[in-house]
């Protein structure tokens, strides 16, 4: 499936950076709800998407800058810093994977018997009529 991808860090670095930072809401808002609560640290965001520049938005909020520095609201907004939940998607998308290609194969190991194919009616008697 991925055998024709072609990654193109800058070019995928250029989209990111296209958004002004607003692809990182999420990111900027997770590291204000521990000071503010959830609720009025989306409200606060929500509020500095609306704005031309955001990041210029964000730093203008005086409920924002008495928790998070300059630096800090920077590097809430660099995409090389924040993976939201795609490990956990990851995880999920392989667990599934292993749950749908599981065969036969899969149900024997060394600490397992054999549940189907030749292997599970092979035995002493089996192996005398072959």
């Amino acid at each position: 499936m991925l055998a024709g991808l072609d990654v193109r860090p800058r070019r995928m670095r250029a989209n990111l950076d296209a958004s002004g930072g607003l692809l990182l809401a999420e990111a900027v808002a997770a590291r204000l709800a521990p000071a503010l609560g959830r609720a009025a640290a989306h409200d606060l965001v929500r509020r500095a998407a609306a704005r031309p520049d955001f990041r210029a938005a964000l730093l203008a909020e005086a409920d924002l800058r008495a928790h998070l520095s300059e630096s800090d609201v920077d590097a809430a907004l660099d995409p090389a810093g924040w993976l939201g939940s795609a490990g956990q998607l990851i995880d999920r998308a392989l667990d599934l994977h292993r749950e749908a290609t599981r065969g036969p194969a899969a149900t024997t190991g060394p600490d397992r018997e054999a549940t189907s194919g030749p292997a599970a009616t092979a035995g002493p008697d089996r192996e005398a009529q072959r």
